[in-house]
């Protein structure tokens, strides 16, 4: 477990990294291509992987995630026609900067008109006719490439925007999730050292089972189930002879006489928490979730479990066991009698 937890810090750094880079700015967009997509072969997302392959490279007709990314990027000038724009985000990006150097260079023509003194009144008016001609073309000309230049720099832009914000998506999304599965992780580990430590001496060989067969339920093998489910309840037996060993005596609690022999550890495990829980309500859910996981544990239904419930199920005795350890050190008071 040491080590997937440290592929997840890897994993959860490099998101990190990646949403301070797309907010500051602090990468070119090929870089910030590059690293994502290293992030997206991480975690294992195929789909972003192939998109911002064609970002890298260019888009592909007939691809259905290059086809479905034009239509998010907004890239389609005519779909039915099959017209847009195929290429790279790094191409685009280009001729965005292009067209801008474009627009600064061009001028519109400065141009004077200057009568002759002796021109008669008609001659004058025929003459001012024929500069208006001459003069608007080149006017008209500049001016109509100028508004194409605008407008071809708005939809690039547009596109180059929605790019980003699709790559800020990816990124936070992942992030969150890699975060709060971490911390999640975090506590997991902090209660498996707590139970690992109680039960190390008594237990040693059970919680080496435990590791193994915990590894192949992350790979989804189903034969690990029933082994998981022994494995658990193995585990809590050790755990019930760990904290409140067997004896003869009979305890009697809430009308109910548990015996605490050999035989009944879940007995056990209730009684101590019992005796070393001061809060009614804690007191109350932990002893039903525990007999929920004991029951399944020991109900041998196996062909109604899935590799990913056995490994949940692995989660939750470690958990329960852990909070059950936790009783007796954060223990402030005496207990309530035995009913």
């Amino acid at each position: 477990m040491t080590a997937e937890i440290s592929v997840s810090a890897q994993k959860l750094a490099l998101a990190r990294e990646l949403l301070d880079d797309i907010e500051l700015g602090r990468l070119a967009l090929e870089n910030l291509l590059l690293k994502t997509t290293r992030l997206a072969r991480m975690i294992g997302d195929q789909e972003t992987q192939e998109w911002l392959e064609c970002e890298l490279s260019g888009f592909i007709p007939d691809d259905p995630v290059s086809l479905k990314y034009m239509m998010i990027t907004g890239r389609w000038l005519d779909q039915a026609k099959n017209q847009g724009y195929w290429q790279s985000l790094t191409q685009i990006d280009a001729q965005i900067t292009m067209n801008k150097l474009q627009i600064q260079q061009l001028q519109v023509p400065n141009i004077v008109f200057v009568p002759s003194r002796s021109s008669a009144p008609e001659e004058f008016s025929e003459s001012l006719e024929h500069f208006k001609k001459a003069a608007t073309s080149p006017i008209n000309r500049v001016l109509e490439h100028l508004k194409i230049l605008n407008a071809e720099v708005a939809r690039l832009s547009g596109i180059r925007a929605k790019i980003l914000a699709q790559l800020h998506a990816f990124i936070s999304k992942a992030y969150y999730e890699l975060a709060f599965g971490n911390l999640q992780e975090t506590i997991f580990e902090r209660q498996r050292k707590l139970v690992d430590a109680r039960l190390a001496e008594s237990c040693g060989s059970v919680l080496e089972e435990f590791q193994a067969i915990y590894d192949r339920l992350i790979h989804g093998a189903p034969e690990a189930i029933s082994q998981a489910l022994s494995i658990c309840r193995r585990f809590m037996n050790a755990f019930a002879d760990s904290i409140y060993p067997p004896t003869n005596e009979t305890i009697r609690i809430d009308g109910n006489e548990l015996p605490l022999t050999a035989k009944h550890p879940l007995n056990r495990l209730l009684v101590f928490i019992h005796k070393n829980c001061e809060s009614p309500s804690r007191r109350q859910r932990l002893q039903h979730t525990l007999n929920d996981l004991y029951d399944h544990v020991t109900s041998g239904a196996t062909a109604q479990i899935t590799p990913d419930e056995a490994r949940f199920l692995f989660l939750r005795t470690y958990i329960i066991l852990g909070e059950i350890l936790s009783l007796k050190e954060g223990k402030t008071g005496k207990p309530e009698d035995e009913r």
